[in-house]
């Protein structure tokens, strides 16, 4: 269960486990803005940052997170501007390396766009709107490539491509929990599936995400909307993707 708010002007944090794993929400563009998601999440190997907001919130996480420890690095479900755009300020200032999956991080060295990417002429029009209006992701240096299946600081990587054609998921057996992106949402306190229109490949996600049905999970921690708990969640989560699929 949730314990205790920080409440801070910007951003806000909450602990979703006592020394162990924390939500940090910001909003863009600020103030007015649609919330976004990071979470820190403290494993044997320290503080690991999972997504990181807009460019313009480097330093708002780096001040956040400082009552809780220091970050050792970061991982990033999926190359969007408001999940990974302030990956290059808080690597460069931390000096700790970015993390994504292989076929993720030509978007975060810059050197191909998501928009530019084969998908729904939709997605690939609002990304590029985003593109020429500078809501873009600065150039990461310090990347370093995922694979699937693969396990880091103990938390499981699982390749969910279809939003992005590299986004990943996290999975934490110590906090039973699931980072899953913009995969889900959660909405009216019930988990739903990410929008459509921000996503290249709908088909190859909605399969992907298949992987979800089999963990010892009980809480859902999704890029947009409040944490979600339930002893239930396996079957929940297997209901929409039956419901999704059928």
């Amino acid at each position: 269960m949730m314990t205790k708010v920080l409440h801070l002007i910007k951003p806000s944090v909450i602990t979703i486990q006592p020394d162990k794993l924390w939500q940090i929400t910001l909003r863009f563009p600020p103030v007015i803005g649609m919330e976004t998601n990071c979470w820190l999440l403290n494993g044997e190997q320290g503080l690991t940052l999972i997504d990181c907001g807009c460019s313009s919130h480097g330093e708002e996480i780096i001040t956040a997170s400082r009552a809780l420890g220091e970050i050792k690095r970061i991982i990033i479900t999926h190359g969007h501007p408001d999940h990974a755009g302030a990956a290059a300020a808080i690597s460069r200032a931390l000096n700790i390396p970015v993390f994504a999956h292989e076929e993720e991080i030509c978007f975060l060295k810059g050197t191909k766009t998501v928009s530019a990417e084969a998908g729904s002429l939709i997605c690939k029009c609002i990304l590029w709107i985003g593109d020429r209006t500078g809501f873009v992701i600065p150039k990461v240096e310090n990347c370093l490539p995922l694979q699937d299946q693969e396990e880091i600081a103990g938390i499981k990587i699982l390749y969910t491509p279809g939003h992005t054609p590299g986004s990943i998921s996290l999975f934490d057996t110590t906090t039973r929990a699931l980072f899953c992106g913009d995969n889900l949402h959660t909405m009216f306190r019930k988990p739903v599936m990410g929008h459509e229109w921000f996503t290249l490949d709908k088909s190859t996600r909605d399969g992907c995400l298949r992987k979800y049905q089999n963990l010892d999970v009980t809480r859902l921690l999704a890029g947009h909307g409040k944490p979600y708990e339930s002893g239930a969640l396996p079957k929940e989560l297997k209901d929409i993707m039956d419901k999704t699929l059928r």
